[in-house]
């Protein structure tokens, strides 16, 4: 079986905001200088959840364009659209076979949706199922993703051990999981920052947008006036600045908040600059805009040649190994 050493995605249900750069695509950028990687867009577990399926094309485009805009490098990093890999779905199917529907009751997945009750359909339902396919086709060697899919990458190690049991070879490996520090980007509200949420800041959001929404994230309730001594443990506004803000002013705002010299509205305007900062430094090498979507066919072509390698050559060790020979 060929493989690759890091696979990594990215669902196309909207632009790219803060969370998914400091959390995987920063990453991503250094990893890709260590590890072969592959950065795919992850089109088909749009479909789970998300409504406007007709903005998804452009999305990707959009997706795709930012990647290679902010640091992603072609030479290094394999990027993808899902769907145009069929033998995803095919492996889906074939581990279908050796998954029982117990196993997946008892994941997260499912279980938060029951919870809040929403209807579940069989690709909302089977959604670890096809990342495990996701993954497993390629024979990676690690996989990098948030805190909260940990429990679908351990169902992604059990679906693989199963597999080589049953048919008594070591086809798959065992994937490590590396984190991403997705589920530490706080989001406007306090909690994750993420599409479903709406609580994110778009890596290429407007400076009046940027503005509106440092507005709203709330600080320190206790603290009802200037006068007031600031507790930074219990104030949003703060944990943006671990991200966003360069020592230097993380310590002095700290500093200032602790001993009541600085007001929070004139902390907001501080990390209101620290984010134009970051946004305009992200994108200071932009070399691809929409209407140039040439460059980004041709990258993709290159890339389905290389992937067809290795996909072809595994889904036909898959099928002789288990008597598909149809």
């Amino acid at each position: 079986m060929y493989n690759c050493n890091l696979i990594t995605g990215i669902r196309p249900t909207g632009k790219i905001h803060f969370g998914h750069y400091f959390g995987i695509i920063k990453k991503i950028i250094k990893l890709q200088n260590k590890f072969s990687c592959l950065f795919f867009i992850a089109d088909l577990h749009s479909l789970s959840n998300y409504k406007n399926l007709k903005n998804i094309k452009l999305n990707i485009k959009q997706i795709l364009i930012d990647c290679l805009n902010i640091g992603i490098n072609p030479k290094k990093t394999i990027l993808f659209i899902q769907s145009k890999v069929k033998e995803h779905k095919e492996l889906y199917f074939f581990l279908s076979t050796i998954t029982s529907i117990k196993l997946l009751k008892h994941l997260p997945n499912y279980k938060y949706l029951k919870k809040c009750k929403k209807n579940i359909n069989n690709i909302t339902f089977t959604y670890p199922l096809l990342q495990a396919s996701d993954i497993l086709i390629y024979n990676t060697n690690k996989v990098l993703v948030g805190y909260d899919q940990i429990p679908n990458i351990e169902f992604v190690k059990k679906l693989s051990y199963k597999f080589n049991l049953k048919y008594k070879k070591k086809v798959f490996k065992i994937p490590k999981i590396i984190l991403s520090n997705l589920s530490n980007v706080p989001g406007i509200d306090g909690t994750k920052m993420s599409k479903s949420n709406k609580n994110f800041i778009e890596l290429k959001e407007s400076k009046k947008n940027i503005k509106k929404k440092i507005k709203i994230i709330k600080t320190d309730k206790k603290r009802i006036y200037k006068s007031i001594p600031g507790n930074t443990n219990k104030c949003n506004i703060w944990k943006y600045h671990l991200i966003f803000s360069n020592n230097n002013i993380k310590n002095k705002i700290k500093k200032k908040c602790l001993t009541a010299k600085i007001g929070c509205n004139n902390c907001k305007i501080i990390l209101y600059n620290s984010i134009l900062k970051i946004q305009k430094n992200i994108f200071k090498n932009k070399y691809i805009n929409i209407n140039n979507f040439k460059i980004i066919k041709k990258i993709l072509k290159n890339n389905y040649f290389k992937i067809k390698k290795i996909v072809k050559n595994n889904i036909k060790i898959i099928k002789k190994i288990i008597n598909w020979n149809i």
